[in-house]
């Protein structure tokens, strides 16, 4: 198992912040992640899906704490030993 470690912008009362957000993943899952938001991924189409599903997960994660996920702002993704 990984944790995955997102970092991406937030906003809350109109200032702008930084955040992170971790998730537990499988390896091979944790991989693939990694590899979507690396230069040239394998697989373009599912390298967009897995993004877009990062992506969803981190605003979900703003949005329970009661702040903003700014769009397209994930900066970097961490994968470390659980």
């Amino acid at each position: 198992m990984k944790n995955v470690i997102f970092t991406y912008d937030t906003i809350q009362n109109g200032e702008r912040g930084e955040a992170c957000a971790m998730i537990l993943l499988e390896d091979d899952r944790a991989k693939a992640i990694k590899e979507a938001f690396g230069e040239h991924p394998e697989d373009p189409h599912k390298a967009y899906f897995l993004r877009e599903r990062a992506i969803g997960f981190c605003w979900s994660c703003e949005h329970i704490r009661g702040r903003g996920y700014v769009d397209n702002s994930i900066k970097s993704v961490e994968v470390k030993e659980a």
